[in-house]
């Protein structure tokens, strides 16, 4: 056997080695990935991790009775669909409104959203 062959032999088996490796270690993140996956579509149980103290201070994200635009408060602007703290007092800003319409003048609310607001205002 020559000295090539011999050292050949070595990078290989040594590369051989290494894929092994790398391949058990991808093999132990998937398996801590997937465990990680099935923990997050877990369903949770709110009534378990919440005090009941806590759920009653709770208040929804989405307003069910139309919200009055020249006289709701900010909280009560935030309860509509994707009206954060921002666009809350955006709207406090502009008033007073004449029509509902002219929410669209103000900033952020752009026209998917104006009209999914519409139907949920009031003056």
């Amino acid at each position: 056997m020559t000295w090539i062959t011999l050292i050949l032999l070595i990078v290989i088996a040594w590369l051989v080695s290494r894929f092994v490796f790398v391949v058990d270690a991808y093999r132990r993140d998937l398996a801590d990935l997937r465990a990680q996956l099935r923990d997050c579509q877990r369903p949770a149980n709110p009534a378990a991790t919440t005090p009941a103290s806590a759920t009653d201070t709770v208040t929804p994200n989405v307003s069910t009775a139309p919200v009055k635009l020249n006289s709701a408060s900010k909280n009560q602007l935030q309860r509509l669909p994707k009206v954060g703290a921002v666009t809350a007092q955006r709207i406090i800003d502009a008033r007073p409104f004449n029509d509902v319409d002219d929410l669209a003048e103000v900033k952020g609310i752009h026209g998917d959203l104006f009209t999914t607001l519409k139907p949920l205002v009031t003056l």
